[in-house]
């Protein structure tokens, strides 16, 4: 029978069950999905980044936020073993002079 009580214990676990799921959700995204300030970093691949006056400004910090990520060898999990770094840090800044004239 549904009176009063019931009713608010339904809904008291409903939204304690929806809680629960959404916290798992943005778990599982923000364990797949690159953070932002990543994203934002890469962007310095594609001609549109150099189309926004902050560029000349953003650009050291995004390329710190690179090497940070891909300058480094990474562990590859269970399966044991490193796999060198994707970006070389040093030719990276000594490059980075002519990414602006290229894109």
């Amino acid at each position: 029978m549904v009176n009063k009580e019931n009713w608010a214990r339904t809904i008291d676990y409903v939204k304690k069950q929806c809680t629960e799921i959404v916290a798992s959700l943005i778990f599982e995204f923000e364990r797949q999905f690159l953070a932002q300030e990543l994203l934002n970093a890469i962007g310095i691949i594609y001609p549109q980044y150099w189309l926004v006056l902050e560029a000349e400004t953003k650009i050291l910090g995004h390329m710190a936020i690179n090497q940070a990520h891909f300058g480094y060898r990474k562990a590859l999990g269970k399966h044991g073993g490193f796999m060198g770094p994707l970006l070389d840090p040093i030719l990276f800044y000594k490059q980075s002079s002519f990414l602006k004239l290229i894109l």
